[in-house]
Order: structure tokens, then sequence, then C-alpha cells
């Protein structure tokens, strides 16, 4: 017993070692090459402003209202069949899992929040979910990462399929883990009833709040990145370091050296930048960080394998790498899965309108 606390003590100094030495260089880093830094933020204030707030922010409204208003668990009745015979969830997941593949990486985790929260999942089912429900958007993958990256807007739709399908594999795989006694179905405990507007006001201070912390982790990883360029690195180092450390930034390096399975294997992992956004929800949770981490590398893995299996049977328009200057216009690009997964949940909302005016008849 007291080897063990020693061991733990050891680990404790050894991680605040690191820590406080981290912080230090980085200080330093800062004070000496301030330019650098400040164009590492200012690129990563563009892409708040250029990429995530206008794919994202919607989509962080809307995943608040389903749950706030209450359709997401009247929207179960119609996919419970998938859900409970694929990954063995209540019907009213589905919300959160088709969410989190339209919208972005940190909506379908702040929605298992919030549906944990509401009582409508219990903390195991949580736990599994934010195993998969972690995916970037379509409108980040197809139009910056297709289009802009790689020059090829047929490469970011294979990339999106890859990332899709390797999330619901993930999905399946997580039956085999963090299994317990628990009811398919959670008590929902503090479930009142919400009123139109209320759904609405909360939906949107509540997206407010989650996407100021998405932008601000964004531009402090975009500083960082930008100072590690700094480092004599080799261009494979380079992309393996960058890409851990944010995806925007690691995609842009892997397409640059032409390896479409690194820009793959970048997106399938998510980087540390995206993890620590929806680390709340990871701790609050009490997920192991170490299931965690594996599920984000076997997700990495898989999309490597899905993409190079569709890559050499799907045609190709062109294959070609063009990276230049950030563009403005190209992120207001019609997103075609975007559109269709709008358009599920404005069917969902229809239907759970229609429910609420029959109930109170």
């Amino acid at each position: 017993m007291v080897r063990k606390t020693q061991l733990n003590n050891l680990k404790y100094i050894a991680l605040y070692f690191f820590a406080v030495t981290l912080v230090f260089l980085f200080a330093f880093t800062l004070l000496k090459f301030p330019a650098k830094a400040g164009e590492g933020v200012q690129k990563g204030i563009e892409m708040c402003i250029y990429i995530l707030i206008p794919s994202m922010y919607p989509f962080m409204f809307l995943s608040g209202f389903i749950v706030n208003s209450g359709l997401a668990e009247k929207s179960g009745k119609l996919f419970s069949f998938f859900t409970e015979k694929a990954f063995c969830l209540p019907g009213c997941c589905s919300a959160a899992i088709i969410m989190s593949m339209v919208g972005g990486i940190p909506v379908g985790a702040s929605m298992v929040t919030e549906m944990h929260k509401k009582g409508y999942i219990t903390t195991n089912q949580s736990k599994r979910m934010l195993l998969f429900c972690i995916n970037p958007g379509p409108a980040f993958v197809i139009s910056t990462v297709g289009h802009y990256m790689t020059g090829n807007k047929s490469i970011g739709i294979i990339l999106y399929a890859s990332l899709v399908l390797s999330s619901l594999t993930v999905g399946f795989l997580s039956r085999l883990v963090l299994t317990s006694d628990e009811p398919l179905t959670a008590t929902a405990s503090d479930n009142k009833k919400i009123s139109f507007q209320n759904a609405v006001v909360t939906a949107v201070s509540e997206s407010s709040r989650n996407m100021l912390n998405v932008c601000a982790w964004v531009v402090l990883f975009s500083c960082v990145c930008s100072l590690i360029e700094l480092l004599p690195l080799s261009e494979g180092a380079d992309i393996l370091i960058t890409g851990i450390t944010e995806m925007t930034k690691g995609c842009e390096k892997a397409a640059e050296s032409m390896s479409l399975p690194a820009v793959a294997a970048v997106l399938g992992f998510g980087g540390i930048c995206a993890h620590l956004q929806i680390m709340p929800a990871v701790t609050q949770m009490k997920l192991p960080l170490k299931y965690f981490l594996c599920s984000r590398i076997i997700n990495s893995g898989l999309t490597v394998i899905i993409f190079s299996l569709l890559f050499k049977n799907l045609p190709l328009s062109e294959q070609t790498i063009s990276i230049g200057s950030l563009p403005t216009q190209i992120y207001s690009e019609i997103s075609l899965p975007v559109c269709i997964g709008l358009l599920l949940m404005c069917m969902l909302l229809l239907l759970g309108e229609n429910y609420r005016i029959k109930k109170k008849e």
C-alpha cells in the first residue's frame, strides 16, 4: 500500500514537472517569437470566423433545441429498432448520432451531455456514445479539406464517407466494452416539459457558450502550431506532431505533401485541440481517458483503411493537389450531407410538434 502511494506521488511529481516545463517553454517562445505567435492567433481567428462559426453554430443551436424541447425522446420511436440492434442504445440516441455526423466534433458530445442531464440516457450509455459521436462535419471535410486543401471535392466526399463508416463501426464495437447491467432506456428524472420559446432561448445560450469555448481552443492551438513550425523537424515528423496537435493544420500539411491517407488519419483522430473541446463531457461522464484515446486511434486506423478501399474503387474526376491562400467564399458552398441532415431534423421537429398538438387534443 505504501509502495503504491509512493508510485502515485512520483507520477504526480513527474506530470507536474512536465506541465511546468511546457508552460515555461511556451512563455519563452512567446517572448522570443511574438510575431510568429501573433500570426498563429490571427489564423486561428480567421478559421473561427470563416469556417467554424458558419459550419458549426447552427448545428449547435439545433442540437440544443432538439434536446431541450424533448424532440430527441419523441423521435426515438422512429429509430429505436436501428439504434437498439446496431448500437444497443435507446432510440432517442439517434438524434445525437445524426447530429454528430453533420454538425462537427463538439456537437455530438454536447448533445450527449444534455441528454444525460435530462435523464434520457444512462451514464454507461453516455460513455459509449462519447466513443463514436465525435466526427468532423461535412462542411469542413468536403469543402475545406476536399475542395480547398486537396483541390478535389470528390476526395472530400470519400473522406467524409470514410469517417461516417468508421464512426459507425466504432459505435458497433463499443458494445463489447463499457457494458453494465443498466437498463436499455434511462429513467428521465427531471424531464419537465419546456415551452417552445424557452427551448429556443436555452439552446441559443448554451450553443453560444459552447461555440465560444471551441473558438478559444482553436485560437490557442493555432498559435501553438505556428510555433511548432519553428522546430527543425522532418516532413513526416512535422505532419505527425501537427496532426496530433490540431486537426485543420495537420490536414493542410498532409495535403501539401500529397499524402491522402495521412489526411484521413488526421481527420479520424481529431487532434488534441478537438479532444480538449469535449473533455468536459468526458470528465463529467467519468469516461476513462485510455478508452477515449483508444477509440480515437482505432477510428483513425479504420478511416485510413476504408478511405484506401473507397479511393481505389471509386472513380474521381481529377486528382490534383492545390494549396493557395485562404479564400473567403469557399466556406459558403452548399453541402448535400448538411442539407440532408437539416431536412431530417426539420422533419423530426414537425413530427414532434404534431405529436404535441394531438396530445393536447
